[in-house]
């Protein structure tokens, strides 16, 4: 391939990889069901799991488009074209790339390297190479057990109009680190608000918020029932 060409020679091939829209990030609360955050200063992705960005300009543009009209295209084109090999370098990058996932799922760029994501995407797709090493990545594994749990209550106080909040209670358990990496990790609490007795209780852990759940669905039943008042 020639170097100062890529834009036109993968416009000619029109991979359908590259004709896929830029997802948007869905931003996260770093300690709403988030139950532990990996952090690695210099890791190394598949460049082609790179699904979208947390910018709000680039994301609905397919990576091709972007390749075309991004802001400071131009500029980073022309890096590439003078320095290639910095896609290739397993040392971390400078400038730095960052990428951020869920539950180790597809990446999204996040606060820098969105318009060098996509020319290294149309570089290693012409090479046939596919890790890019050096970039910095940010994990976040969740708690989907509590997150369902928690979203089943929601919808049950709301379709019942029941006098009782819910909110998440978090807190750190613990933080490992050493150069280059982090690996931080929480636990999460539900708090039940009766606005009706105006008291609150805490549910510790995911069964004793799974028997609410249940509890409250059975209780709610009765109220409708017996036209009663619950709490």
């Amino acid at each position: 391939m020639q170097i100062n060409n890529l834009v036109e020679e993968i416009k000619v091939l029109n991979p359908e990889i590259l004709n896929r829209q830029i997802d948007k990030w869905t931003a996260i609360d770093p300690f709403a069901f988030v139950k532990e955050i990996y952090w690695q200063d210099s890791a190394s992705v598949n460049i082609f799991r790179v699904k979208g960005t947390q910018h709000p300009d680039y994301a609905g543009l397919t990576w091709l488009d972007f390749l075309e009209t991004g802001k400071r295209m131009a500029s980073n084109l022309n890096f590439f074209t003078t320095n290639p090999d910095y896609y290739r370098q397993t040392e971390k990058k400078i400038p730095s790339m960052y990428y951020q996932s869920i539950d180790g799922g597809e990446l999204y760029v996040g606060g820098d390297g969105n318009h060098r994501t996509a020319i290294c995407k149309a570089f290693f797709y012409l090479t046939g190479e596919t890790t890019l090493h050096g970039v910095t990545v940010t994990d976040y594994r969740m708690d989907n057990e509590l997150k369902g749990i928690f979203d089943d209550i929601m919808k049950t106080i709301r379709e019942k109009r029941l006098s009782v909040g819910i909110d998440v209670v978090s807190e750190t358990v613990s933080r490992d680190d050493s150069a280059g990496w982090m690996l931080e990790k929480y636990t999460h609490k539900l708090k039940v608000m009766d606005y009706k007795k105006n008291k609150d209780f805490l549910l510790n852990n995911n069964t004793e918020a799974k028997e609410f759940a249940e509890d409250l669905k059975r209780k709610s039943k009765l109220i409708m029932l017996f036209k009663g008042v619950f709490f």
